[in-house]
């Protein structure tokens, strides 16, 4: 079965599922960001990102249109092997947020609090 690996702090932790959706909220403008996932064999693959707005170091990609009141695009960015997430800590941002199988889960439930950085793999 194709599951999500979590790695952080030596410890890993595993989310059974084919894609999932990653949500952060940007440190300076405030504004949500998801970008969704699908894995594909050892690789992941990002396949839709989309921001409440735009502005420092969140601009939309040239083929962006409205959706339900987010800026959706289609990435050209391919594929990779892993994401390191890097967790800031700063005021109003909160964790990152990992959407998969109809359920929300917060970083913060999988990994301590205080892991950094925390590095998302395929997995079976």
């Amino acid at each position: 079965m194709t599951a999500l690996c979590i790695i952080a702090g030596g410890v890993v932790g595993r989310i059974a599922a084919a894609s999932f959706t990653l949500g952060w909220i940007h440190s300076i403008e405030k504004t949500p960001i998801e970008d969704a996932w699908v894995i594909e064999g050892n690789d992941l693959r990002v396949v839709e990102s989309r921001i409440k707005g735009s502005g420092a170091g969140i601009e939309p990609g040239d083929n962006a249109w409205i959706e339900g009141g987010w800026i959706v695009w289609t990435p050209r960015s391919g594929t990779r092997t892993e994401i390191v997430l890097r967790r800031s800590g700063a005021p109003g941002t909160g964790d990152w947020t990992i959407y998969t199988n109809g359920r929300c889960v917060p970083l913060g439930s999988l990994v301590p609090d205080d892991a950094d950085p925390v590095v998302l793999r395929a997995c079976r």
